[in-house]
């Protein structure tokens, strides 16, 4: 087609396509001006500068899209090359993030920590997690080893609180604080749990992954000289006795609270021919009722924690109940529970627990503290019996591993018990009492 062909039959088209004009506004355009005049032709000059203004343009967005692609090339670059982010609720965690915030690798920062990552199943299921959600399971984790106190609403001087430090050799956005914070704050509200994120990011030129990424990811394997294990030996021993004397005396006081309770359901008033918790009626009313339940509560509690099960309410969950308890009792005839919990109130330490001198009062923990392995483990350390580092080193990963495995198996299943989910309103009142 030639070219005055093709603009021929464009300007029908378009012609074509143009809404006529109303006769009014054609007499107006007669009266007022001769259409050459509303229509001018445009000077050569003015079809040049528009091309000028269309190249300038099409330079300026060249231009903008360079400056762009350079100042996204040079984001790229700040990109912090290695990431750590550090979780402290007691046990300390340093994870190894990469450049889109993922684990890559988990180190233990302390003994706390080294309970946490003794178990390889939940350290190995930590990379390749999101860093919020690498925080939400540590955190929980240390929920469920006991670090975290269940039924604490907080108050001014005591509530949970996690501390996570993101530590960069590049540039980290502060969105990423809000992205733990938020993510933290609705899991344990979800889980009715009262728990505070205190949340900050640092930038250090200085660190290396490598620094992290060792190949002993727990703490006490990474010690190198025999004094630094055994002083760290030490800090576990004295630390377990502790949770052990109090899971003991735990242990103890509930069986005194549900002999308590039985005797006063059986000589309520209410009561009339005299029954204990496990052959009254289920149809209580009153206070009779409140005791009843409270009774049920302390067993179920004994069955969770200890394993002794005597929740059916039987002629024989009493008389099994009756024969546990005495033998419980028999057991701690030799047992000097005051002297315990003086040593309780003052702590275990090398003072009050440790050396040759202290073992008296060993005799007297063990007689009320039954842990055969945490035994071995203190005779041999405390009597100098250890001899090589091999050794020392073995004994250490038992106590640690069993440590661990106690704590977990207790405090996972209380962390499971139901509870409400925490609202927004209760959540700002937490934050309220706590100062925040």
């Amino acid at each position: 087609m030639k070219s005055t062909d093709f603009f021929k039959q464009l300007n029908e088209e378009i012609d074509a396509h143009v809404p006529p004009l109303p006769d009014a506004l054609k007499e107006s355009v007669r009266a007022d001006a001769p259409v050459k005049e509303l229509f001018k032709e445009v000077p050569a000059k003015k079809g040049f500068r528009r091309r000028w203004v269309a190249a300038i343009g099409v330079a300026a967005a060249f231009l903008l899209f360079c400056a762009a692609a350079f100042g996204g090339f040079a984001w790229y670059l700040n990109l912090p090359s290695v990431t750590l982010m550090q979780v402290d609720i007691n046990p300390s965690l340093v994870l190894v993030l990469d450049r889109d915030f993922k684990v890559e690798a988990a180190v233990s920062n302390n003994a706390d920590g080294d309970l946490l990552l003794s178990d390889g199943e939940f350290a190995a299921g930590l990379v390749g997690l999101s860093f919020e959600r690498a925080a939400v399971q540590v955190t929980e984790r240390a929920a469920m080893s006991g670090f975290i106190d269940l039924e604490n609403e907080g108050s001014l001087d005591d509530y949970n609180e996690v501390n996570v430090t993101l530590t960069s050799n590049g540039r980290v956005l502060p969105a990423r604080e809000k992205e733990i914070r938020e993510e933290l704050t609705q899991y344990f509200c979800d889980q009715g749990v009262y728990l505070y994120a205190e949340v900050h990011t640092v930038r250090d030129h200085s660190i290396k992954e490598e620094t992290y990424k060792q190949e002993e990811q727990l703490t006490y394997r990474r010690l190198e000289s025999r004094e630094a294990l055994e002083e760290y030996a030490d800090r576990a021993v004295y630390s377990y006795a502790e949770e052990l004397l109090l899971d003991a005396f735990y242990k103890f006081d509930l069986f005194e609270e549900i002999g308590a309770l039985d005797r006063a359901i059986r000589s309520h008033p209410d009561n009339t021919y005299r029954r204990s918790w496990w052959t009254i009626s289920s149809g209580q009313t009153g206070e009779l009722s409140a005791l009843c339940a409270q009774m049920k509560e302390k067993l179920t509690v004994l069955k969770v924690f200890y394993g002794a099960d005597f929740t059916e309410r039987t002629t024989v969950s009493e008389w099994g109940y009756m024969a546990a308890e005495k033998i419980y009792r028999v057991s701690l005839s030799l047992v000097d529970l005051d002297a315990l919990r003086a040593l309780l109130r003052e702590g275990c330490n090398g003072e009050t627990f440790g050396g040759v001198e202290n073992i008296s009062v060993r005799l007297n923990y063990f007689g009320f503290v039954s842990n055969d392995l945490f035994q071995n483990v203190v005779t041999e350390l405390f009597n100098g019996q250890i001899t090589t580092l091999s050794r020392l080193v073995e004994d250490v990963s038992s106590l640690l591993l069993t440590r661990a495995e106690s704590l977990y198996s207790r405090f996972s299943v209380l962390y499971r018990a139901p509870r409400s989910a925490i609202g927004e309103e209760a959540y700002a009142a937490f934050l309220i009492r706590i100062g925040k």
